[in-house]
């Protein structure tokens, strides 16, 4: 379900306090990934990639409705066809417009739509991009044309807007209408049932079923629920392997189903002439309830620079059997405008020295919380966020790298060493085994 950012030796996901996953967003995650099988892994020399699924030019149309309620306008631009789904582009804008007001993304909840198929849990908002010349881009998702094709009717109860001082509602109805005689009908419409549970340490991953359009090859899974910090995905979820070798990561669109963990990610449509894929499966983290503490000095030069800047560090400290390296310390000062009482940040930067795939554990996983940093004076600096590293494992999979671990920066030039505290560790596991899909 992720844009993700590749770097060609070491990944990290990175991760805030209190951020809260929305299933409407795509999550910009490493591209991670950890075959069972060692045949698959040898597949995956070349980087995985992130693109988003589109539908052939002559499966797009042009529109032009618009409607206002109470002050706020809902442009119709566009729409674009295929078996999985139907995406229509919007443009809102309200009174006042102010960028620094959001528009909340629209669920099913406020959506009725008629002319179309599919489950309606996985209607809603796909995509907001941000607000330019007065209004907000919006895609929404909506099911395929229904084979007998009539009119596709879409009613947005309401729609909702955010800022500093809340969210607030502004209760509708807008209707658009799309004409029976300009609805497209995709030829590629071939579902496949799936239903087979691949598992691996505390992970049970069910694929549900498979579909492929002129657009995309949609896969249908669910991954059970698990409380908040057991195990983490170290990316994407889902990956499609095809025979050449390339390796795509799902986005997602639609979002997820609460109640059932219940997942739609999206590939390219299939080549031409491929008969058979794979999907992959990244690794996971699981935390280990461990505490771990590590002291290392306070470089030389630090406290003299008045700029961004890094220092070598080399303390070395074993964890679960495993040698861990506080590699370097990475100071960054306030941006230009900022609050000047307040201070920068400092990095610490923590690498696995195993030999490629005999490394298992990282600091920075799977969450920051339980991590201080103090120094020899009885200070302590509040975390700012981190990411948890990754790095190539030779056999064209990844696993535990250099992650980072971020909080603000020191202030009493006094102090001569530094002592991170972490309540647990996390220990990477490799995902399931891959499961072939055979095209009928």
């Amino acid at each position: 379900m992720t844009g993700a950012r590749i770097c060609t030796q070491t990944l990290g996901v990175a991760y805030h306090p209190r951020v809260i996953m929305r299933p409407f967003v795509v999550i910009a995650l490493v591209l991670v990934l950890i075959l069972g099988a060692t045949a698959a892994a040898s597949l995956l020399r070349q980087s995985p990639q992130s693109i988003e699924p589109s539908a052939p030019d002559d499966f797009r149309i042009t529109l032009d409705q618009t409607q206002t309620v109470a002050g706020t306008t809902l442009h119709l631009t566009g729409a674009e066809f295929a078996s999985d789904d139907t995406l229509l582009d919007f443009q809102v804008s309200w009174p006042d417009f102010d960028p620094a007001t959001n528009l909340m993304p629209i669920t099913f909840e406020s959506l009725t739509v008629s002319g179309v198929s599919g489950d309606p849990t996985f209607f809603g908002t796909s995509k907001l991009d941000q607000s330019r010349d007065g209004a907000v881009q919006m895609t929404l998702a909506v099911g395929p044309p229904m084979p007998e094709t009539t009119d596709i009717v879409v009613e947005i109860s309401k729609v909702g807007l955010s800022d500093a001082d809340g969210a607030r509602w502004i209760d509708g109805p807008w209707t658009f209408t799309i004409p029976a005689e300009d609805v497209i009908q995709d030829p590629i419409n071939v579902p496949i049932p799936v239903g087979k549970t691949v598992e691996s340490g505390p992970v049970a991953i069910t694929i549900a079923s498979v579909h492929l359009s002129s657009r995309a090859v949609s896969v249908a899974y669910s991954v059970p629920a698990m409380p908040a910090g057991e195990a983490m995905p170290a990316s994407s979820v889902v990956q499609l392997v095809l025979p050449d070798g390339q390796v795509f990561n799902g986005v997602g669109r639609g979002g997820i189903q609460l109640r059932e963990d219940s997942w739609v990610a999206y590939f390219p449509a299939l080549p031409e002439g491929v008969d058979t894929f794979q999907l992959a499966f990244t690794s996971f983290v699981t935390p280990v309830e461990q505490p771990v503490d590590v002291t290392f000095p306070i470089p030389d030069g630090f406290w003299d620079v008045t700029a961004d800047a890094t220092f070598a560090v080399g303390q070395t400290f074993v964890v679960d059997g495993e040698t861990l390296v506080v590699d370097s310390l990475a100071r960054s000062e306030p941006e230009t405008g900022y609050d000047s009482t307040k201070p920068g940040e400092v990095a610490v930067i923590i690498r696995n020295t195993g030999q490629p795939g005999d490394r298992t554990i990282t600091l920075g996983g799977p969450t920051p919380e339980g991590q201080t940093l103090t120094d020899d004076l009885g200070n302590s600096f509040v975390p700012t966020g981190g990411s948890m590293g990754m790095a190539e494992d030779g056999k064209g999979g990844l696993e535990a790298g250099e992650s980072v671990s971020r909080f603000e920066m020191p202030i009493d030039s006094s102090a001569t060493t530094l002592t991170l505290h972490a309540d647990s560790y996390g220990r990477v596991f490799p995902g399931p085994a891959p499961i072939t899909i055979d095209v009928p």
